[in-house]
C-alpha cells in the first residue's frame, strides 16, 4: 500500500473520530482544537491534521482563523428549522428510493441498540444515549443506496445531532428514551417486510417530534 493511500485511511478514520466527538460534545461548542495537540495524539502531520480540520470547517462544525486556530462551532438556532426541513425531505426520497439489500446484520445491530437503550432508561446518562442514537444514524444510512443521498443526510445529521444532546438534561428523561426505543422499534418492523416508505415514515414522524419539543423547550426559555 501506498504512502498517499497510508495517508487517506488515516485522515479519514480521524476525521470521523473527531466528528463523532463534537457531535456527542466531548468538544462543545466554543473548545479550541489544537492542530499541533491533534496531530500528535494521533501521530500524523500537521498536514494531515490540517486537512482534517479543513473537512470539519467545510462541514460547518469548526471555524479556522489565523489568529484563534480552530474553534467548534455553536449551534445556529436560526438556521436549525431549515436544516430539519431538508432533513425531512431528503427522509421521504429515501423512501421512495429502492434499498440496500436489508442484510441479517443490519437487523441484529438494530435489535441490540434496542435493548441497549432499553436498558439505560433507569440510569441517566445523556452521553451515552447520544452513541447509542449515533450508532442508530449510522445503521440507517447502510440502507439508503444511493450515495450521494446518503453523504447529504450524513452530513445534515452533524448539523443539528448536537442540539437534541444539548437540550436533553432539561428534557424528560425517560420520555426520550421511549420516544427512540419506538423510533427503532417502528423502523426494525418496516425493515424486516422491506418496507422502506414505511421507515421514512417513521422517522420524519419523530423528526417533526423532536422538532416541537425543541420549539417548546425554546419557546419556555
Amino acid at each position: 500500500m501506498s504512502t498517499e493511500q497510508n495517508v487517506a485511511i488515516d485522515s479519514d478514520t480521524i476525521y470521523e473520530e473527531i466528528l463523532e466527538r463534537i457531535c456527542l460534545l466531548e468538544y462543545s461548542p466554543g473548545a479550541m482544537l489544537s492542530e499541533n495537540a491533534l496531530a500528535s495524539e494521533y501521530g500524523v502531520s500537521r498536514s494531515v491534521m490540517r486537512r482534517v480540520l479543513w473537512k470539519l470547517e467545510q462541514d460547518g462544525l469548526i471555524n479556522i482563523s489565523k489568529g484563534s486556530g480552530a474553534v467548534v462551532t455553536a449551534v445556529d438556532i436560526k438556521s436549525l428549522k431549515e436544516v430539519y426541513v431538508v432533513r425531512q425531505k431528503l427522509i421521504e426520497l429515501v423512501g421512495e428510493l429502492r434499498p440496500v439489500r436489508i442484510t441479517d446484520d443490519i437487523i441484529t445491530n438494530l435489535e441490540t441498540l434496542q435493548q441497549q437503550t432499553q436498558e439505560i432508561r433507569g440510569q441517566y446518562d445523556p452521553k451515552a444515549l447520544g452513541r447509542l442514537y449515533y450508532s442508530f444514524h449510522l445503521e440507517m444510512l447502510k440502507a439508503i443506496r444511493n450515495t450521494f443521498l446518503s453523504e447529504i443526510t450524513d452530513k445534515l445529521y452533524h448539523r443539528t445531532a448536537r442540539v437534541w444532546l444539548q437540550l436533553l438534561p432539561d428534557l424528560n428523561w425517560e420520555e426520550e428514551v421511549d420516544l427512540m426505543v419506538d423510533e427503532i422499534q417502528g423502523v426494525l418492523e418496516a425493515l424486516r417486510n422491506s418496507d422502506m416508505p414505511t421507515v421514512a415514515q417513521v422517522r420524519r414522524e419523530h423528526m417533526a417530534m423532536l422538532l416541537q419539543r425543541i420549539n417548546n423547550y425554546l419557546g419556555d426559555a
